[in-house]
C-alpha cells in the first residue's frame, strides 16, 4: 500500500520547495497538502488537526514552533521540519510530537540535507530549485533567477499553490517569455509605485535597540515596492502598513545588532516570520510603537 503523508507547509516560495523536496524524497507516496500563511494557525492548522479523525502521518514544514502550536500540534504522529531560529527555544516542550530544526538559510536546503542520505538522486533541475529557494529565502541574491522566480511566484502563482507544485514538480524550468515580459512590467510597475507611496521616519526603541525607522503607507505588500524603498532609505528597520486590510509587513538591514522579527512580530503584531522579515496585523500596541513617526 502507498504511504499517505497530509502537509502542511508556508505558503511562500520556501515552504512550496520544502514541499517538494519531501516529495522528492517519498517518490512513491500520495500527499495532501495545506499551504498556510503565519496567520492561518487557529483558523486552518489547528483545526484541521483536531477534526481530522484517524489522522495520516503528518508534516508541518517551514514554520516556527510557537507557543499557539501546543497542545494540538504536540502528537506522535506529526513532525514538524523548521529553521527559524526563535523555534529552539519552544523545542523541550514538544515532547511528543517530532521536531527536526536547525537553524539553516531555507527550510527547502534543510530538508535536502534531512532526506538526501534515504533519497534518490536529485537532477540538476530540482537541484536548480532548491538553490533559487535558499538563495532568495536567506536574501543572499547570489544566483541569478531566484528574486525573479519569487516575483513569479507571488504573481502567477498567486493563489494558485498548487499550479506551482504542479509546474516545478520536476525541477526549475527556465522563464517563458511571456513571464520574462510580466516580470519586466512588475519590475516597473513597483518603480513607479515606490515613488508614490507616503513615506514616515523616525527613532523607535524596537526589541530594546534604538533603530532608525522608515514607514510607508502602502495600498498593498508588494515584496518589489519594499525592496526599491529599502534600497533607497538603508533604514535599520521598514514597515510596509496596508490599512485596507490592517496588515503589516516588517524588514530589517543584515548588521551586526539586529533585532529578532519574528519574536517582535509575534509581540506586537499577532504574527510572525524571520529575524529580517516577518509580518502580522495592526495592533494597539503597534500603533502605539509608531505613533511618533514623522512624514519625510
Amino acid at each position: 500500500m502507498q504511504k499517505c503523508y497530509h502537509v502542511f507547509t508556508h505558503n511562500d516560495l520556501d515552504g512550496a520547495v520544502s514541499l517538494l523536496v519531501l516529495m522528492w524524497s517519498r517518490p512513491d507516496a500520495i500527499f495532501e497538502y495545506t499551504p498556510l500563511n503565519n496567520l492561518d494557525i487557529e483558523t486552518k492548522l489547528k483545526s484541521q488537526i483536531n477534526n481530522t479523525h484517524n489522522s495520516p502521518t503528518t508534516f508541518v514544514l517551514d514554520l516556527a514552533l510557537r507557543k499557539e502550536f501546543l497542545p494540538d500540534l504536540n502528537q506522535p504522529h506529526i513532525t514538524i521540519i523548521d529553521h527559524h531560529k526563535s523555534s529552539e527555544a519552544l523545542i523541550p516542550q514538544f515532547d511528543k510530537a517530532k521536531i527536526l530544526y536547525q537553524e539553516f538559510s531555507s527550510n527547502a536546503l534543510w530538508m535536502r540535507k534531512i532526506f538526501k542520505p534515504n533519497s534518490p538522486e536529485l537532477t540538476q533541475e530540482q537541484k536548480m530549485l532548491i538553490a533559487l529557494a535558499d538563495d532568495f529565502d536567506s536574501y543572499k541574491l547570489q544566483i541569478p533567477d531566484s528574486y525573479d522566480l519569487n516575483i513569479l511566484f507571488w504573481s502567477e502563482y498567486r493563489n494558485k499553490f498548487a499550479n506551482f507544485i504542479k509546474d516545478y514538480h520536476k525541477g526549475f524550468k527556465p522563464f517563458t517569455d511571456s513571464q520574462k515580459r510580466a516580470i519586466t512590467y512588475i519590475k516597473k510597475q513597483a518603480a513607479e509605485e515606490a515613488n508614490s507611496v507616503p513615506i514616515f521616519y523616525g527613532k523607535l526603541n524596537i526589541g530594546g535597540k534604538q533603530k532608525t525607522t522608515f514607514a510607508a503607507m502602502v495600498p498593498k505588500i508588494v515584496p518589489q515596492v519594499m525592496d526599491l524603498l529599502i534600497a533607497k532609505y538603508k533604514p535599520d528597520v521598514f514597515f510596509f502598513i496596508n490599512t485596507k486590510n490592517e496588515k503589516v509587513s516588517i524588514r530589517q538591514t543584515p548588521s551586526s545588532d539586529p533585532i529578532d522579527l519574528d519574536q517582535f512580530a509575534s509581540k506586537i503584531c499577532d504574527g510572525g516570520g524571520h529575524t529580517y522579515a516577518a509580518g502580522g496585523k495592526i495592533t494597539p500596541l503597534f500603533m502605539e510603537l509608531t505613533k511618533n513617526l514623522k512624514p519625510v
